[in-house]
């Protein structure tokens, strides 16, 4: 090490707060858990027979993702750049152990801002459940956080980017981690209900074995429930990088947004289906946690409860959009509420942000300075949130159709399983494990063929021709037409 390197680290060094490094490495590892998290949240929504997938996937997420943003995610979004994208400043993590983040290492920074984009690629990654094969997945972790959610998250969280400039609020990820996953979400789908490529000239991916069905595990879905949520409050709260009162409100909006949503969900389910269910209070609490996800460092606790309502009334019946005519006919299949909950969550919590945002809460830091929103008479707001959100969704959802589209050209890359593979499991046929062995060692219950195999041994799987009507619309896979 040279003098020169030794010199630049202590001058570094002497901004650092103790305090403050603390909480953020402690932050930054309760939001690592929320990455596994999402995918046994995932597979809890799906089947048996893709059980296992969604973990697989969200590991594989953790690895490749954590590899893309140490040697080009980090500078794409946090290098000087211009108003867009970053530049080359930190290719590699260059140079980031010489300077300081605030009163934390950049270093450090970067450690907890990988955590926001892995989670960000893991959410996405619920669009691929039960149809999409897992080679294609890899290219497409690895390269999508650079094309979307590096470009997204500059433009709104560098001092340059022009969401920024403009003048729109997000403190922990409303565009850049939930509208952008849900939007993506809904890119992916929809290509897998009716691919342009490769998949589309296989006759053996005609897409006519999807079936609706239940969640089948509520232990995974509360497992998921502990480390999303718990994660959530670190997520949120940490996004200060600094320990301080705002801290505390962000964490505690957060708390009583996630509250909110998860009784409101249940309400919703039990005024239709006359039973309580817990599904029901993971989708709820995880629909107020995302609503509150961009106003958390700037509105009240009033206002937090109110976020939790309408995202926990907004995402409950947005879930209920993929059993209508109209999603089958584009082709949107969502069977882990990725779009349901994490872009109509982010795109409510956004606009109530613009409303709700109050110049008093935001100075809870001792630093920050805002015009505030609607109740500090900021009327303007409103319409910035909204141009954030627009352009979010937009960018991500066509960026997202080409990448997959692109990653679907390549032989051997597949995007669409085929028929035999859906009905048999993801888990059967890309992995040969399972959560469940007698899957296809000795258990005559499970299809092995199209059609009427599945619907008649449906009862095993907990599917039901009735599941909408049984009262659990937090999770479903619908037929879909021939592309």
């Amino acid at each position: 090490m040279s003098g020169s390197s030794i010199e630049r680290y202590t001058l570094a060094a002497e901004e650092y707060n103790g305090a403050d490094m603390a909480w953020v490495i402690v932050a930054t590892v309760f939001c690592w858990a929320i990455i596994p998290g999402v995918g046994f949240l995932y597979s809890g929504y799906t089947n048996r027979q893709n059980a296992l997938a969604p973990v697989w996937t969200s590991f594989m997420t953790l690895a490749v993702g954590s590899v893309s943003w140490m040697t080009f995610g980090y500078s794409l979004t946090y290098g000087e750049g211009n108003a867009f994208i970053g530049d080359a400043q930190y290719l590699g993590h260059k140079d980031v152990l010489e300077v300081a983040s605030g009163t934390i290492p950049a270093l450090l920074f970067s450690m907890f801002q990988l955590t926001f984009s892995v989670a960000t690629i893991a959410i996405f990654m619920g669009g691929a459940a039960e149809r999409a094969r897992l080679a294609p997945l890899i290219p497409l972790v690895f390269f999508w956080p650079l094309l979307v959610y590096s470009p997204i998250a500059h433009w709104t969280w560098t001092s340059g980017g022009w969401l920024a400039t403009l003048g729109a609020y997000d403190f922990a990820g409303g565009s850049p981690v939930h509208v952008a996953s849900g939007a993506a979400s809904m890119a992916m789908s929809m290509y897998l209900s009716k691919p342009l490529f490769r998949s589309r000239k296989s006759s053996s991916r005609a897409l006519k074995v999807l079936v609706d069905h239940r969640p089948h595990n509520l232990m995974q879905l509360c497992l998921a429930g502990i480390l999303i949520w718990n994660g959530w409050l670190a997520f949120d709260g940490c996004s200060t990088l600094a320990l301080n009162l705002r801290s505390a409100v962000a964490m505690t909006t957060t708390q009583m947004s996630g509250s909110m949503g998860a009784i409101t969900w249940s309400a919703w389910e039990y005024y239709k289906t006359g039973k309580w269910s817990i599904a029901a209070v993971i989708s709820g609490a995880i629909a107020g946690l995302v609503a509150i996800t961009p106003g958390c460092g700037y509105v009240g606790l009033p206002a937090a409860l109110l976020f939790g309502f309408v995202g926990g009334s907004v995402c409950f019946w947005t879930s209920k959009f993929k059993f209508t005519r109209m999603a089958k006919k584009i082709g949107w299949v969502d069977p882990c509420d990725v779009t349901g909950a994490h872009w109509a969550g982010g795109v409510a919590g956004n606009l109530m942000t613009g409303i709700f945002a109050q110049a008093s809460i935001a100075a809870t830091d001792g630093a920050t300075e805002i015009p505030g929103g609607w109740l500090d008479g900021h009327f303007v707001q409103l319409g910035y949130q909204l141009a954030d959100t627009v352009a979010a969704t937009a960018y991500a959802f066509v960026i997202t159709y080409c990448l997959v589209a692109l990653i679907d050209c390549v032989p051997g890359l597949e995007m669409l399983a085929t028929d035999e593979s859906i009905v048999a499991g993801i888990d059967a046929a890309d992995m040969d494990e399972s959560f469940y062995e007698a899957q296809w060692a000795s258990d005559k219950g499970w299809p092995k063929s199209e059609g009427d195999d599945l619907e008649r041994h449906s009862s095993g799987s907990g599917y039901s021709p009735n599941s909408e009507k049984e009262g659990h619309t937090s999770s479903a896979v619908q037929p879909v037409a021939s592309p």
